[in-house]
């Protein structure tokens, strides 16, 4: 029985691990994954230990702190330019129900209304995928 609960949560910490792995320095990456090691280890899931032990070489290989910051860099550009582009959207909805409001009809009005409070949505969405992008950044840069 103890077997199947580890094993069922095996794809979780690696996913977790893959998940943070973005935000996180090398240093903290391996510590994080040593101490799933550890945790193998007391509960006797070999496994899991040697699929650690091949994420936590591979890290210790490939993980490079600048490698990180400039892909976080690359992110926060992304996310900016998103954020950029649904502002425009915004302005664009803002216009077109003023140009319904100008006209007077009331369906019009509604739909573009509907549309810009849309377009408002996602301009919220992109903004706070912004703040998280240039927040792993920041963590990244100490």
């Amino acid at each position: 029985m103890k077997k199947i609960v580890i094993a069922s949560a095996l794809p979780f910490i690696f996913i977790s691990t893959a998940t943070f792995a973005g935000s996180q320095d090398c240093a903290t990456r391996i510590n994080a994954i040593q101490t799933q090691i550890q945790n193998a280890k007391q509960w006797g899931n070999v496994n899991q230990v040697a699929g650690l032990e091949r994420s936590l070489a591979n890290v210790q290989a490939n993980c490079r702190d600048t490698d990180q910051i400039e892909r976080a860099q690359r992110d926060v550009q992304q996310k900016q330019e998103d954020v950029r582009k649904a502002q425009a959207e915004v302005a664009e909805a803002s216009d077109k129900l003023r140009d319904a409001q100008s006209r007077g009809d009331a369906k019009k009005i509604q739909s573009a209304q509907e549309k810009l409070a849309d377009k408002q949505d996602k301009l919220r969405e992109k903004m706070d995928k912004l703040r998280v992008a240039q927040a792993d950044l920041g963590a990244l840069k100490g």
